[in-house]
């Protein structure tokens, strides 16, 4: 009898949010991230777990911008952590330079983890 493999499904949710967008898809919220592991998985074993990396957003009072992107992020760790999706969320953070955010100790989370998990 053969062994069903284990899979881990480990999202660079930036990444995967601008090639959603570039798509044309508008509502990355609500996307079915749960429908894409299984998907990615295909019938090659079972999916055991779902990890999404991102740079949390933190907002101060006076940074509108901040506040609008921190509103949202916490409507997509929702969704993320719901019994349908099942994914945990791996949390780098965001740093604002000129007014423009970059994100920082996601690629490390993650390259961490794949080496750990292999």
């Amino acid at each position: 009898m053969e062994k069903r493999k284990r899979i881990a499904v480990y999202i660079d949710g930036s990444n995967l949010y601008y090639k959603l967008k570039e798509l044309g898809i508008k509502n990355t919220t609500y996307f079915q991230y749960g429908n894409m592991a299984k998907w990615l998985a295909e019938d090659n074993g079972t999916v055991v777990a779902r990890r999404y990396y991102v740079g949390s957003v933190r907002a101060k009072q006076k940074d509108k911008k901040a506040m609008k992107m921190q509103k949202n992020q916490v409507k997509l760790f929702n969704h993320l952590r719901s019994l349908k999706e099942g994914f945990s969320i791996q949390r780098g953070y965001l740093m604002k330079n000129d007014g423009v955010f970059h994100e920082k100790g996601v690629d490390v989370k993650m390259a961490v983890d794949l080496l750990v998990g292999a």
